[in-house]
């Protein structure tokens, strides 16, 4: 009675309270889980426990939720919405199996046109299959398709199973019924295999819900914006981990850590072993903004990580959704070009950083946008920018040359790879999302455990295609 509640965060409100208030609703459903978990586990000791996450839905706090329960597992809905891309896709296959730091289910795997009022697409020959070997590829370890036969009546009589309203076997059928034929296959070969990945993403709850209670600027994101930067990593067929700015970084070569808006001293203890030790830190504007509580600090931003990326910001400016800026690369490694930014403007002064972007027009012509800091063995880079989707491929492409991570093979457009590995073995798995045919160059000579086939110097891909490949 004594604590006025906001109902939503979005309300105009004090942000600290609707943080807690937030923060309250999560652990609420903690609890609530916890309840279950301990009379499950008196009467049933022997069997798993798990249950259905639902990807990016971000109003419970996912990695709190996974720690009492064995293993993950999620719902993939990939044409539910029209938002949902291969690569959003595989960021959230990535983003589940890094929960718990372990292998997941897919709960529900959509396996025909989902539907309420509306009917959505049909997923076309081979799609569902494709869908079914991505998962895999990040690391499924249970594929359960939603449904078998379709409701004849109910609130989802137009969510679609495997089988039609009319319960006989069809071409959706046929398709999974050869895919789990395949998996018999190669069932032996993925049984105990495992993700390793050299590159991590951070991401906190705390922060995605800082940000729907102040978002800053209606064009920003907070989820767009890692996936802006996942993007190219999933283009070079690199694994990644999605971690907190809490967890252990010292196996990762590269650490991205966008719009750190909340800090606390163990987040910055922790990053700053990890650059100190050798490790590359890409960091973005309104990092260090604010405490845990979603006060605002004092300090001249980026406050306390201002040591570790070698930089004062001297004002900012958020830009209206009709206006942008450009900033010209002057770091000759990186290559030169100029880039369009929208959304955000950092004004930086360099105190110990090196400037390698400026921007190019208004009253901060002139000024750095992007900056790289030398600390310890390692390097910290600040983006002071939201930029358009081509520059972040140059920048992720550049970073890993520095970061000394290489790409296993170069992709065509929209072909995915994606690896587990074995007893120091690797398998790899070729994806391709298009409708056409593509050709794939390798380094050296492989066998499709799907076909038995040999490969040496290409592979071709049908539309939708899949291998699944080891080392000969």
């Amino acid at each position: 009675d004594e604590i006025p509640l906001p109902w939503h965060i979005e309300t105009y409100h004090n942000p600290s309270l609707c943080l807690d208030y937030q923060r309250f609703i999560s652990d609420s459903y903690l609890g609530y889980q916890q309840l279950q978990l301990d009379i499950l586990r008196k009467i049933s000791p022997r069997w798993f426990i798990t249950h259905n996450f639902m990807g990016l839905f971000n109003q419970i706090n996912y990695y709190d939720l996974a720690k009492g329960l064995d293993f993950v597992s999620w719902d993939n809905y990939p044409c539910y919405t029209n938002e949902f891309t291969s690569e959003k896709i595989a960021l959230v296959h990535d983003h589940m199996r890094s929960l718990k730091k372990k292998n997941f289910w897919v709960m529900e795997a959509q396996s025909g046109p989902t539907g309420g009022q509306l009917i959505g697409p049909t997923p076309p020959p081979g799609q569902i299959r494709l869908w079914t070997y991505q998962a895999i590829a990040h690391g499924a370890e249970g594929i359960l398709y939603f449904r078998w036969r379709t409701s004849l009546f109910g609130q989802e009589e137009y969510w679609h199973g495997i089988l039609d309203h009319d319960g006989l076997p069809n071409r959706k059928y046929e398709e999974i019924s050869k895919t789990g034929k395949e998996l018999l296959k190669i069932g032996s070969f993925l049984n105990g295999s495992e993700t390793d990945s050299q590159v991590a993403i951070l991401y906190s709850y705390d922060i995605d819900w800082a940000f729907q209670i102040q978002p800053h600027n209606e064009k920003f994101n907070y989820q767009e914006h890692l996936l802006k930067f996942y993007q190219p990593l999933w283009k070079a067929g690199l694994a990644v981990d999605i971690v907190t700015p809490e967890d252990d970084l010292s196996k990762y070569r590269l650490v991205i850590a966008p719009n750190l808006l909340l800090i606390n001293k163990g987040i910055i203890d922790n990053l700053t072993r990890y650059v100190e030790k050798g490790g590359y830190l890409l960091t973005t504007f309104r990092s260090g903004v604010k405490n845990w509580n979603n006060v605002i600090l004092e300090e001249t931003l980026p406050g306390k990580l201002s040591q570790l990326t070698g930089i004062k910001i001297k004002e900012y400016c958020s830009l209206p959704s009709d206006e942008g800026n450009k900033v010209k690369i002057i770091e000759e490694e990186i290559g030169k070009g100029v880039f369009n930014c929208r959304v955000w403007c950092d004004i930086i002064r360099v105190e110990k950083a090196k400037t390698i972007g400026l921007y190019t027009q208004d009253y901060y012509q002139g000024e750095p946008a992007l900056t790289i800091n030398k600390y310890g063995k390692g390097y910290v880079l600040y983006l002071g920018t939201f930029m358009d989707n081509q520059f972040y491929q140059i920048l992720i492409d550049w970073l890993l040359k520095k970061a000394k991570i290489a790409p296993l093979l170069k992709l065509p457009s929209g072909v995915e790879l994606s690896e587990r590995s074995k007893e120091g073995k690797k398998i790899l798995f070729l994806l391709n999302h298009n409708k056409e045919a593509q050709q794939v160059k390798i380094d050296r000579e492989y066998e499709d455990l799907l076909t038995k086939k040999t490969h040496k110097d290409f592979i071709n891909l049908k539309g939708k295609g899949v291998s699944c490949l080891v080392e000969k």
